[in-house]
C-alpha cells in the first residue's frame, strides 16, 4: 500500500493483469474476475473492497516476518503483549562491526608486461655454409609487495521487544556472525574502524498486531468504521490513514536494511572498503 504521490497507474495495471491470468488457471470457468470498475457495484462494495486489500496486504507482510524468524509461538508472545499487556511492540535490527589485524606478509607480484629478447646465432658447418638460430627469452618484472591481511567481521540481530525497553523481555527472531579477510598494500593503515556500532533500525509492529484477531487461527480483521464522523470515503478514513502510515514505515524499514546488507557485501569487492583493498573470501 502506497501513499498517493507514489502511486503508479501503469504499473497497477500490470500487477493486475497479471494477477487476473494466473487466477484463470486456478479458478472454474464460471468465475470471471476483472476490475471493480468493469463491474456494477454499490458504494459500500468500495469499502469491502478497500478492507479486502488491506487484510491481503497484512496477511503478506505477515508471511514475510515469518520468513525473517516471527513462527507462531512467537507471534503468540508478541500478539498477547499487544492485545492482553496493552504495550507497543517493537521490531529492531542491531548491527556492528570489526576490524582486526591478522598478519602481514610479503609476495612476488609479477609485472602485467612481458619483454622478450631475441638473440640470433650464426655457426658456418663444414661445407663452410652459414645456418643461422635465432633464440627467443621471455622476462618479466617481479616486484615484492608487502600485504596485510584484516579480519573484518559482521554481526547483526534481528529482535523484538515490548514497551521502550529494547532488553526488557527481547525476544530474538534471528542474529549471525560473518567475516571475510580483506587484503590492503600500501601501508599498515586499517580499512575499517576497529569497532563500529551501527544506530538500531526500528519499526513498529502495533498496529499490525492490533488488526490480527486473536480468534481463528489469528485472522487479519481489519475494517473501516463507516459510521465515524471522520470516514468520509473508502480511501479517505481513519483507519485506512494509519494501514498505510504503517506499511509506508515498514517499506522504509526494509529499505534501510536492504541498504546495509548492500554495503556490507561491497566491503568482499575492490574499492569496497579502501583502494588498495582486495578480497581474499566471501562473507
Amino acid at each position: 500500500m502506497l501513499a498517493t504521490n507514489d502511486y503508479n497507474a501503469y504499473r497497477f495495471h500490470q500487477q493486475v493483469d497479471s494477477a487476473l491470468s494466473k487466477i484463470e488457471t486456478i479458478l472454474d470457468t464460471t468465475r470471471n474476475p476483472t476490475y471493480a470498475e468493469e463491474k456494477d457495484h454499490t458504494y459500500n462494495d468500495k469499502f469491502g473492497l478497500a478492507e479486502f486489500l488491506t487484510n491481503t496486504a497484512m496477511a503478506a507482510q505477515a508471511n514475510a516476518l515469518e520468513r525473517l524468524g516471527m513462527g507462531n509461538e512467537i507471534f503468540q508472545k508478541l500478539h498477547s503483549i499487544s492485545a492482553k499487556d496493552e504495550r507497543s511492540v517493537t521490531l529492531r535490527f542491531i548491527s556492528e562491526e570489526s576490524c582486526d589485524f591478522v598478519k602481514e606478509q610479503t609476495v612476488d607480484v609479477e609485472s602485467k608486461h612481458e619483454f622478450i629478447t631475441e638473440t640470433e646465432e650464426v655457426k658456418t658447418t663444414e661445407s663452410e655454409k652459414e645456418e643461422k638460430t635465432k633464440t627467443t627469452s621471455r622476462h618479466k618484472v617481479v616486484t615484492k609487495v608487502k600485504e596485510y591481511h584484516w579480519k573484518v567481521t559482521v554481526n547483526y540481530s534481528l529482535f523484538a521487544f515490548p514497551g521502550n525497553d529494547p532488553e526488557s523481555g527481547k525476544i530474538v527472531l534471528q542474529s549471525r556472525e560473518a567475516s571475510t579477510v580483506i587484503v590492503t598494500t600500501g601501508g599498515k593503515q586499517s580499512p575499517r574502524p576497529s569497532k563500529f556500532i551501527n544506530d538500531p533500525i526500528d519499526v513498529s509492529l502495533t498496529w499490525l498486531l492490533q488488526n490480527i484477531s486473536d480468534q481463528d487461527s489469528f485472522n487479519c480483521n481489519f475494517s473501516i468504521d463507516r459510521e465515524a464522523t471522520s470516514c468520509r470515503t473508502p480511501r479517505q478514513n481513519e483507519e485506512i490513514f494509519a494501514a498505510i502510515a504503517f506499511f509506508n514505515k515498514m517499506t522504509d524499514w526494509s529499505y534501510k536494511i536492504r541498504n546495509y546488507m548492500d554495503r556490507v557485501a561491497s566491503l568482499t569487492y575492490t574499492g569496497g572498503a579502501s583502494p588498495f583493498v582486495e578480497p581474499e573470501s566471501h562473507v
